[in-house]
């Protein structure tokens, strides 16, 4: 492939050059884009593989962001997945012409203008017809790659719509959801809006995930590998696999960033990584079961919630890896998932074994009271000091609850087993994976109601918001 705009802003090595596999050439009296610009808007997106649809059939799109990665394309490639493809992405709409110089396998190229509409598609491009050039009859911006019959099998037709313009993240301002989805043993990452930008392959089951305090990396909890995956945020990246134990599940990081706590729930044991380098570990015995680990907002506690043998809270003393057992919590109503007020003194812990949710002081992790919410919850989270949203798995809402005067302020229907939540930086947005129907729904937190829904995946389990820098 070969990028020669007619203004000359790129070094122009000829239409013969060896190595590529078309020519892209702009015609009209349009803005060049300079290489500083492309590379700007595609900045996340370079060199890695993003999700797109194309009127409403997935692919994974490899996406070209300089001019070796343009004149190198889909050369010497023997081919491409089903639902794979290469985009090519321009600052403004032009006529890019392209060949097929050292293509091993046919294409259909597909042309799209600068409101993701489909202008033009050259239909089963063939290897041999080098010197052939291929050009759309309307200007366009994006120009998409995927193998030849791609277009007739899936009806796509000129006026079909292209959903891609979510990968473009650049150095604007973006907040970004990642969701992990046990059975597909996926990280899926999209915008607050709920476009797909990529699903990130992680190890078996993934059941919880956690946000460094820098917010540089995502951590997932794998159940039935037993390991914890790194994910890298800027560059939607696996960093690194750590074995941890048996049953991998709850994982949380300390509020100064030096720990990461890891609950393994069928050993009965606490791992704790120091993440400076991600290699030291050590393991402290908690309670039977655990299922998920938190740590209050002034660091100095780490909690393990138990489902068995009634159920129980382990509270340890976080020395890092000298942290010990200070505190055993009985209980009979299999403790689940948690949340900590904003301004650090309180923790909710909600019950997979009664319709109620509870209350703690974080300092001494006495009771305060607990609240009725009707349903066995999952998860919770803290939209002001003395508002809490729980989900209710065991039934098809939300709770939102008033703590100071213990009342359920109300509840929102969003479909079958809500799992966890998580909201948005100014906290106008909640964001609720649903564990049966594989959807991400998205609740506008003022008016109290569900503004979309967006089918994700087939088994969610928890999420977390993360700012762009």
């Amino acid at each position: 492939m070969f990028f020669r705009p007619v203004l000359g802003v790129f070094l122009v090595f000829g239409l013969l050059v060896l190595g590529g596999w078309f020519v892209l050439q702009k015609k009209g009296n349009v803005k060049t884009p300079a290489v500083d610009d492309i590379q700007e808007k595609v900045q996340v997106a370079a060199s890695y593989s993003f999700f797109v649809t194309v009127d409403g059939i997935g692919l994974n799109v490899d996406v070209a962001d300089t001019p070796e990665k343009k004149a190198q394309g889909l050369s010497g490639r023997i081919g491409m997945g089903e639902d794979e493809g290469m985009l090519f992405v321009y600052d403004a709409p032009g006529l890019y012409t392209f060949w097929m110089k050292d293509m091993l396998f046919s294409i259909d190229i597909i042309w799209i203008n600068e409101n993701y509409e489909i202008v033009d598609i050259a239909k089963n491009a063939l290897p041999d017809s080098f010197l052939q050039t291929f050009q759309p009859q309307k200007p366009a911006q994006y120009v998409l790659e995927v193998n030849a019959g791609f277009s007739d099998r899936n009806n796509i037709q000129i006026g079909s719509r292209v959903d891609f313009s979510e990968i473009f993240i650049g150095s604007k301002f973006k907040e970004l959801v990642f969701v992990v989805d046990a059975k597909n043993d996926e990280v899926i990452v999209l915008t607050k809006e709920g476009g797909i930008i990529k699903r990130i392959k992680v190890d078996h089951s993934p059941h919880d995930i956690a946000l460094s305090p820098n917010s540089k990396f995502i951590v997932t909890a794998n159940f039935h590998s037993n390991t914890i995956n790194i994910i890298d945020v800027q560059s939607l990246s696996l960093q690194k696999t750590i074995a941890t134990g048996d049953g991998a599940h709850g994982v949380v990081f300390s509020p100064d960033g030096r720990f990461l706590f890891v609950v393994n729930a069928r050993e009965d044991t606490l791992s704790i990584i120091e993440t400076a380098t991600f290699t030291q570990q050590t393991k402290i015995n908690v309670g039977s079961y655990p299922e998920y680990v938190g740590v209050i907002k002034d660091g100095s506690k780490v909690f393990t919630t138990n489902l068995s043998d009634g159920g129980s809270i382990t509270v340890l003393q976080n020395i890092g890896f000298e942290s010990k057992v200070i505190k055993e919590i009985s209980s009979d109503v299999d403790p689940h998932g948690w949340a900590i007020s904003p301004d650090g003194s309180k923790v909710i812990i909600t019950t997979l074994g009664s319709n109620s949710a509870y209350l703690y002081d974080s300092s001494t992790f006495e009771e305060i009271s607990h609240f009725d919410i009707g349903a066995p919850s999952e998860f919770a989270a803290f939209r002001t000091n003395n508002e809490v949203w729980v989900t209710n798995i065991g039934a098809n809402y939300i709770s939102i609850i008033e703590i100071t005067q213990n009342t359920i302020l109300d509840q929102i229907a969003v479909g079958e087993t809500p799992h966890g939540i998580s909201f948005s930086s100014d906290k106008t947005l909640a964001f609720v994976p649903l564990y049966q129907p594989g959807e991400v729904v998205i609740i506008d937190t003022v008016e109290r109601k569900v503004i979309k829904k967006v089918k994700v995946g087939e088994e969610l389990h928890n999420a977390v918001v993360v700012k762009s820098r």
